[in-house]
Parts: C-alpha cells; structure tokens; sequence
C-alpha cells in the first residue's frame, strides 16, 4: 500500500515532488489487486435479528470453526464531544460474547475513519485468535464474519473510491491494516467475509457494537473536558515527529484534520449599516465611507426620513437604509468586511 497525495482546495501540497493523482482527489490506492474478502453490501440482509444474520454458520460458531464480529465508529458532536473519535467491536467465540472499545482520539478523522478503524480491528482480533491456535497445535478457525452499518465504506472498497484512511493516530493505518490482515487471514486459510447490515434495525450485536465505540468518545470527552484546555490552531511544530519522518504529504494531511472546523476568535466588527445593497456585488477596497443625507427638495421632505447615499473614495455609490443621528462611519480596509 502507499499513501498517494492529497490535493485540497485552496490549500496545495508543500511537496516539490510532481502530483501522483488525479483532480479527483483520491488519498489512498492500495497496490493489492483484490482485498483477499468477500464483501456483501446486499439490502437483503435479514432483519429478524443476529439469529437470522447467523443461521447459516450457527453449528460453526459453536465449534469455534467461525466468529462473528459486529463493528460500528463514532464521532462526537458538536458539544464537548465535538471531534472525538471511538469504535466498538463485539463478536462471539463459542459460548461467550465479547465487547471491546478504542479510544482514537480528537480531531484525527471523521465518522467514516472511525467506522474502517473498526473494521480492521476486527480483523486483527481474528488474526490474534488464528495465533493464538497456532501455539496451541489447534487450528478449527476457518470462517471470520464481519457486521457494519457503514454501506458507504463498504461500497468505496469495492469500486475502488476509498477516500478514508483511518484516524491518524499512526503511520499505519487503517485502511492499510484492513487489507493486510485479510490477506494474512486468506493465506492462512481462514475466509474473510464483510457484511451490511441496516443499523439499529433489530441486531443486538449492532446495538452493543454502538454502544461500545459511543462509550469510547464519551471517556475522551469527559477527560478532554476536565483539561479544560482552550482549542488552538496546529502549526507545523505541533506535528507529531512520526509523521514528520515521513514526508510533507503527512504532515499536511495531519494538519488538515487537526484544524478542521477550527475557527481563530472573531475580530470586532466594523462599524455598518444596519442593511445595505450594493452594486456591482464586488467592490473596490474603501478608505473612507461618509454617509450625507440627500439635501430636502421641499418642507415635506425635509419632515420625513429619506433614502441617505453612501459616498466613497472610490466613487462607489452604496444605498443604505436610513439610521438615525448617524454622520460618520469609521474607516475600513475592505468592503467585504461589512
């Protein structure tokens, strides 16, 4: 795998070296000519619950020949949690159900990040279990079925669009680990299957799954909140170094995830009418603004207010509505600014 450069808006790459994609934006290709799974993004999956999801392979899961995961990714709103990254996992070994949270931190990803977090988790959690019967001398594993309400993660795998690498918490990332692990998993004979299945639609294993990745934010948050740290703008120094090790490309796409939403404390604003039309809608740059009121044409004008025109350097007629005992604006730089 290797992680292509990422071209944003308004913001170009600091890399010398020529662009290896297109305008189309892509951040991740994996040089793998298939992901070594099946993935099933099929709205047929049943809705009476897990039992129905797993009837098929239910004598296998009893045997320990098959586990079941069901995986989900969160991402705080926009209230203390605003930014925070969890996943969840829940599977069944044999007779016993199993949950597992991770905390991916603050400002790393979106929910989308999150969600494939938690898909390659799962699939590292089979490859421990596969490990672990090696050392044992007993190999039944043959069968790893994944659950995920993210359809959008699924389909972007398939048609080869996958925009999400994971939260950048490491060099290696999620994306990277998903497509590794399930070739690990098909070499050493254990099939690898990636199921939709409609979220919060009568699967308890989608429900804990859920709960597990919200509980992830939830203990972030509440540690966050307790800092009572302010939010600043990240600069280059704040980069961690392993991404610095890495190249510029890194480091930007740190940067860009670490800022996202971030808005620097608002100026004063400047002095303006409280309602204005301009034309044409783009402007020169203003010095100074005067407001002088229209000079009466008779008695009954002078008694009642009238339109007023904004008079400026540049020779740019603004109409205002009238506003009382006003004489002066205060200068400004830009008329985009009021």
């Amino acid at each position: 795998m290797r992680v292509a450069q990422r071209r944003r808006q308004g913001k170009p790459s600091r890399s010398s070296r020529p662009q290896e994609t297109d305008d189309s934006a892509v951040c991740a290709t994996i040089e793998n000519l298939d992901l070594a799974a099946t993935i099933s993004t099929t709205y047929d999956v049943p809705l009476e619950g897990d039992k129905a999801c797993t009837r098929d392979i239910a004598e296998d899961i009893i045997a320990g020949r098959a586990i079941v995961y069901w995986v989900d990714g969160s991402a705080g709103g926009n209230d203390y949690k605003d930014g925070v990254l969890g996943a969840g996992v829940l599977w069944h070994a044999g007779n016993y159900e199993y949950t597992r949270s991770y905390q991916l931190g603050r400002y790393t990803g979106e929910s989308a990040d999150a969600e494939l977090y938690a898909l390659a988790a799962a699939l590292g959690l089979a490859k421990q279990e596969v490990e672990k019967e090696e050392e044992e001398g007993v190999r039944r594993l043959a069968l790893i079925r994944v659950y995920t309400d993210a359809k959008n993660v699924l389909d972007s795998i398939v048609a080869w669009t996958c925009l999400t690498l994971g939260p950048l918490i490491s060099p290696r990332t999620a994306l990277q680990s998903l497509f590794e692990c399930a070739e690990w998993l098909r070499d050493n004979g254990v099939e690898v299957e990636l199921h939709w299945v409609k979220g919060h639609a009568n699967s308890d294993g989608n429900e804990l799954a859920d709960r597990s990745a919200t509980e992830a934010v939830t203990a972030q948050a509440e540690v966050f909140a307790r800092a009572r740290t302010s939010r600043r703008e990240m600069r280059d120094e704040d980069v961690p170094d392993m991404f610095k090790e890495i190249d510029d490309d890194w480091v930007d796409e740190w940067l860009y995830r670490a800022n996202r939403g971030y808005e620097a404390p608002a100026q004063a604003p400047c002095p303006a009418p409280s309602s204005y039309t301009q034309n044409p809608d783009h402007s020169p740059s203003l010095e100074t603004q005067y407001r002088v009121p229209p000079a009466p044409e008779n008695d009954a004008d002078a008694a009642s207010p009238q339109k007023t025109t904004l008079i400026t350097t540049s020779a740019q007629r603004i109409t205002c509505s009238p506003s009382s005992n006003t004489s002066i604006l205060k200068s400004v730089s830009s008329a985009n600014r009021c």
